[in-house]
């Protein structure tokens, strides 16, 4: 997949990551991954990822994201368990909501219909 100018004008991208966009040779998801990583853009590609994923993705990054990051804001919080809560909370309810859609799909399969 590629990532064009116009993608990232619909999502809001500073003239700069546009700009910078413009002048990639090679403009796959792939190649501008490593470009943004190799050039300290990290910011930019932790910016188009979410807005690339649909929403069961976007869930599972956040989460990902959180899970990195939560150690460090313990470290520097000691006192505020909120952050932790929220990371925990997210992965409750994104297991909590694929175990209902499958317990859904088994009652749906018992009653004889088609989920």
């Amino acid at each position: 997949m590629k990532l064009t100018v116009r993608t990232l004008k619909k999502h809001g991208a500073c003239v700069e990551a546009v700009e910078w966009v413009r002048g990639q040779k090679d403009i796959s998801y792939k190649a501008l991954f490593t470009a943004c990583l190799a050039e300290d853009h990290l910011d930019w590609a932790n910016w188009i990822i979410p807005r690339l994923l649909n929403k069961e993705n976007r869930i599972r990054y956040a989460i990902y994201a959180a899970e990195r990051v939560i150690k460090i804001y313990e470290d520097k919080y000691p006192d505020d368990a909120y952050a932790a809560y929220a990371a925990y909370a997210a992965a409750y309810k994104e297991t909590l909501t694929k175990t209902l859609k499958y317990g859904y799909g088994l009652l749906i399969k018992q009653e004889g219909g088609t989920p």
